[in-house]
Order: structure tokens, then C-alpha cells, then sequence
């Protein structure tokens, strides 16, 4: 027979079970309550306009677009303190250069064409085609976008179709169907960092592509936007982000971003994608441009490609202590304009005018490119639509 347990181990053993006993009743009680309030939060937010808590324009009137278009239709958008994308990618809020930003959308959901008061717009004879560089987000709608300047260089009425998708002949199709042109310039402007599109990824039909019984309804939108998007989620990764600033909790993002000094002293941010890119020896397949020519001309329409640098080409050898440049001729784009030129494509390189404009603003204590931004700014989008119209004026003459 064992020997009896001591009072006080009896009366801590009950205390023990009490406790227990407690917290999972606390537990059972207080998780299906953090549960139901959560859930509530999470449906009342999903009402709540995601241009409240957008940082600049893109987030902003891409929820709810229009079929077979990037942005909300007949929308607009204005922030007082709008912000560049790369502090938000590394989260690197202490290299905010914050400005005001606005931005509108037709009846099709591309962006508008920004008018001066009394300007009358001349026929629309040019589609441009692009990514977020023809978009021209952190320029306001007042001229300063890209097809605004070739419009204006040009004098020819130019429509920005830029689009976040691929520019596929399909894409573009549907643009001209809406604007009911049969004829004209198509303007295809590819950026540095992204990768020649094959003849599939600019003829092979999906379900997303434009059609005259297009699969995405307005409804489907409305529900995709709904279900996908959460703002609730997207202030608590902001609010999470806070607290990742290497005090409280480390920064895993920074490796995203580089910040280099240019020669006058200037901070200036890079995507690291832009610095891994520039170091690559890259294919150059073009035959995908090549067949997408030659449909265009079948239809009456004449092709141009705009090679845009990524902002680290451009501005690297402004860089304080800048890596050893290698030859002209090595640098992608120039070696992609070079083929083209070759096959009998039409093709406005815009690395060396970019360069050259760089350094010169540079010396006025100005830049061309948002310091805090991967894209340029009104400065950087006049001086190539300058040089696309000279080129489009010259294939004319």
C-alpha cells in the first residue's frame, strides 16, 4: 500500500487542474470568437473601396476592370502623397519621395490621353502597345504620359493600349475593333528586363484573350475581384511590414532593392532583377516580332518596337562607384535593335538617348527616372516620345 501524498501536493494538484480546466475553457470560448470577428472584419472590408488604401493609381483601378482590359472603366484616381514602387518592394520606407499622382480611364478601361483646356485631338491613327512604361504611372493625366507626348510630337491622334498582359495580337485586335480602325501604326514598346515573347506566347488563343463572346463577363469580374482581392489582408501585411524594420522583427525584403549614389551624391533605388539582368550574356529570338509584323501588314497596319533600357542601364554609369562598363555593342538592347534592324523590322532604341539625357539632368541636379520608382518620369517620357516621332516621321517622309 503506498504511502499517502502530502496535503499540499493535493492542493497544488487541484490548483493545476483548475488552471487547465480554465484555459481550455478560455481557449474553447475565445478562438471561435477571434474567428467570427475576424471573418466579419474580412466581409465588411471587402466592400470597402481599394482606393482608399492604394499607394498609387495601378492598385488602385485594376480590382474591378473592364473585359479584356487592364483598368476600371470611366474611373479616376487622385493621391496627394503617392509613392514610388520599390520602397514598398523592399521595405524600404524610409527612401519615400512622395508626389501627387492622378490618373482616368475611358469607356474600354485603358488610360486617357491627358488635353490641355480648348486642344482638339486629332484622328486616331496609332495604337500603343506596351507594359506599365506606357501606362506611365507617377505622371499625372495633364499631356505628360507616353502616348500624350507622341501624340503631341506626332500631331496624330495615338490611343494608350498598354495593358498589363502580354501585347498579343489579340490584344491588339480588340483594340482596333474598338476605336473601328482599319488601318494604322501600332507602336510595341518592350522594356529591357522582360523576355522576347516565342511565336505561341503572341498567336496562341486562351481563354482570357480578347473575343466578340468574350469568357470573362462583368459579373465574373466582379467576383473575381471580390473573392481574390482582400483589403483587410492588405493592411495587416502593411501593418506587419511596420514592424519588420530590423528592430522589432528582421527585413526579408530588401534584397529586392539596391540603393547606389549616383556621382552627385543622390540616393537612387534599383530593382536587383534590373542588375542580375544587365550582367546576363541573353538570347535574342525574335522570331515571334518577326510573324507578328507580318500579320499586322496583312491588316494594314505598319509595326514599330520600342527597345525601353531598364533604369539601371541607363543610370549605370552615373553610379559612384560603377562597375566596369563593357562594350556598346554588348548591351542587349543594342545588340537587339542591331537584329532587328537586320531582319527588316522598324526599331527606336532608347538606350543611348536615355543615357545621354541622364547625364545631362544630372549635372542640373535633375532626373529622368523616379529615384524611388523603376519607371521614368515626365522628363524621361518626353525625351522618347521625341525620339519616337522623329522615327515615325521619318518612315512617312
Amino acid at each position: 500500500m503506498g504511502a499517502t501524498p502530502p496535503p499540499f501536493f493535493i492542493s497544488n494538484f487541484k490548483i493545476m487542474e483548475q488552471v487547465k480546466n480554465s484555459f481550455e475553457i478560455a481557449v474553447g470560448k475565445i478562438i471561435p470568437r477571434i474567428i467570427a470577428i475576424t471573418f466579419l472584419l474580412e466581409l465588411i472590408f471587402r466592400f470597402i473601396p481599394i482606393k482608399w488604401i492604394s499607394f498609387r493609381s495601378w492598385e488602385a483601378l485594376t480590382r474591378y476592370p473592364a473585359v479584356n482590359a487592364p483598368f476600371q472603366p470611366n474611373a479616376y484616381f487622385e493621391k496627394s502623397r503617392s509613392f514610388g514602387d520599390l520602397p514598398m518592394m523592399g521595405n524600404l520606407p524610409q527612401y519615400r519621395e512622395f508626389r501627387s499622382e492622378q490618373m482616368s480611364t475611358d469607356q474600354f478601361g485603358y488610360r486617357k490621353n491627358g488635353s490641355p483646356e480648348g486642344y482638339s485631338r486629332p484622328p486616331i491613327k496609332i495604337i500603343l502597345m506596351g507594359d506599365s512604361f506606357s501606362v506611365s504611372p507617377g505622371v499625372k493625366d495633364d499631356s505628360l504620359t507616353l502616348a500624350s507626348q507622341i501624340e503631341k510630337f506626332t500631331e496624330i491622334g495615338t490611343y494608350n493600349g498598354a495593358h498589363a498582359a502580354l501585347p498579343k495580337m489579340a490584344y491588339i485586335q480588340h483594340i482596333a475593333k474598338n476605336l473601328h480602325l482599319s488601318n494604322g501604326t501600332v507602336i510595341y514598346q518592350y522594356l529591357e528586363r522582360n523576355k522576347l515573347p516565342s511565336v505561341d506566347d503572341l498567336f496562341k488563343r486562351k481563354k482570357s484573350d480578347p473575343t466578340d463572346d468574350p469568357t470573362l463577363t462583368k459579373l465574373s469580374i466582379l467576383y473575381q475581384g471580390f473573392i481574390y482581392v482582400s483589403p483587410l489582408q492588405i493592411l495587416a501585411q502593411r501593418v506587419f511590414r511596420t514592424i519588420q524594420n530590423d528592430a522589432f522583427f528582421p527585413n526579408p525584403f530588401p534584397s529586392e532593392i539596391k540603393v547606389e549614389k549616383l556621382k552627385n551624391g543622390a540616393i537612387m533605388l534599383f530593382y536587383t532583377l534590373d542588375i542580375t539582368n544587365y550582367q546576363k550574356a541573353r538570347e535574342v529570338d525574335i522570331g515571334g516580332w518577326k510573324k507578328l509584323a507580318e500579320e499586322l501588314k496583312k491588316n494594314n497596319f505598319d509595326l514599330f518596337f520600342v527597345l525601353v533600357p531598364d533604369k539601371y542601364t541607363v543610370y549605370r554609369p552615373l553610379l559612384q562607384n560603377p562597375p566596369p562598363e563593357p562594350e556598346s555593342s554588348a548591351l542587349y538592347l543594342n545588340r537587339l535593335e542591331k537584329i532587328c534592324s537586320e531582319e527588316g523590322l522598324k526599331v527606336v532604341n532608347l538606350t543611348d538617348p536615355l543615357r545621354k539625357m541622364a547625364e545631362e539632368e544630372l549635372g542640373r541636379g535633375k532626373l529622368i527616372y523616379f529615384s524611388d520608382d523603376t519607371h521614368w518620369n515626365a522628363e524621361g517620357i518626353e525625351i522618347s516620345a521625341r525620339k519616337i516621332a522623329e522615327r515615325l516621321k521619318n518612315n512617312h517622309e
